[in-house]
This record gives structure tokens, sequence and C-alpha cells, in this order.
């Protein structure tokens, strides 16, 4: 988290003929050969929907720093196909990171370094559920039952994926959760509820 992190775009790599690894930074398509008599496998790859640590040869994509990290271990790879970025440091000390604890990433990741036991897990804690929020889906979707007689409450109110009967006074609505209410009051001002509902 607090390495160098990919940014902008700047090229895709086809032609690997005077390609060298060190010189480049970003995601790369490989065929990794991993030593048969290697004792701990390093470079995970997924495998019907399960990351295992395979030995051998397989076709995977990595970060570049991934890639150097094994060669050492003697891992050899075949490139196939890349993505170059350029860097940047997300995490580098801002206006808010004043203090003396320094900014949000780096203070948590020192004290995940420097503690144990449960202070260790709550910076840990920390770092994981910042990427979490990141990595959320954008589309997120709920289900509820209602009466039919609140369904106009819900259609000026929210925006409604399906409706479907249940019985003569029940209807089920999946609905996007994730959707600013402000947004939804400003568009249903400007719509006919009531016609929206008899269509």
């Amino acid at each position: 988290m607090c390495k160098p992190m990919p940014y902008e775009l700047i090229r895709k790599v086809k032609d690997f003929t005077h390609f060298n690894l060190n010189n480049f930074f970003g995601f790369l398509k490989v065929e990794v050969n991993c030593p048969l008599n290697i004792k701990i496998p390093v470079l995970p790859n997924k495998h019907n929907g399960k990351t295992i640590f395979p030995t051998g040869i397989w076709i995977g994509t990595y970060l570049s720093e991934e890639l150097k990290a094994v060669i050492k271990y003697g891992y050899q790879f075949k490139f196939i196909e890349g993505y170059e970025f350029s860097k940047v440091d997300l995490f580098s000390p801002y206006p808010l990171g004043k203090g003396p604890k320094g900014p949000y990433v780096n203070n948590f990741y020192a004290q995940k370094k420097n503690s144990t036991g449960p202070e260790r897990f709550i910076a840990k804690m920390h770092l994981n559920q910042l990427y979490g929020i990141f990595g959320r889906k954008h589309d997120l979707l709920e289900t509820t039952n209602i009466y039919k007689e609140d369904l106009e409450t819900y259609v000026g109110s929210r925006i409604i994926k399906t409706i479907i009967p249940i019985n003569d006074k029940i209807v089920a609505l999946l609905m996007h959760k994730n959707v600013r209410d402000d947004l939804i009051k400003e568009l249903n001002s400007e719509l006919d509820l009531e016609i929206m509902l008899i269509s």
C-alpha cells in the first residue's frame, strides 16, 4: 500500500524483442514456468474459482513487481502482452495529514508494522477496510417486499429495477441501493408518477 501504484497507461506492449523487465512498470500477461522442485511456490493463480500456488507451466496476468520479486526463486517467464503504466504514490502526505501522526495510511501502516496482538489487528483492519471502500461494487441491489398501496412512495423515492407481484396485496421490489437520494428527488420532480404507475 505504501509502494508506487499504476496510474496512467503509457503504452501497450506486444513486441518483447528488446524488453527488459527491470525497466518496466505495469501489468504483464505471461507464460509462467515454475520449477517443479520448489519447496514453497509463491506466485498465485486462479484455477476453477480458487487461488492456488502451482508449479509447472501456466498463463496468467501479474503486476511487473510480482514477477521481479519471484525471479530469484527460479521462476521464468515468456512475455505475451503488457500494459505499461506511470507510477504514483496514492498515499503520500496531504494537507489533512499535517498532525503529529501523519496521513491515514502511513499512520496505520507504521502501527501495523511495529505492533503485535490487538493493536496490530486493529491497524490492519483500518488499512484493509480502506481497500474495501475503493473496491466496492457501484451497482448494489436490495430486495424488499411491500404492500401495493405503498408502491407510489417507493417509486417516487427509489430507482426500481424490477417489480414482481407476489399476491393481490404484496409486491417484491428489486432496487438500486447506493444511489443518492437528492438525485432521485430531482429526477422524480420532473416525472408524472401517476402516469408512470398506470403504465
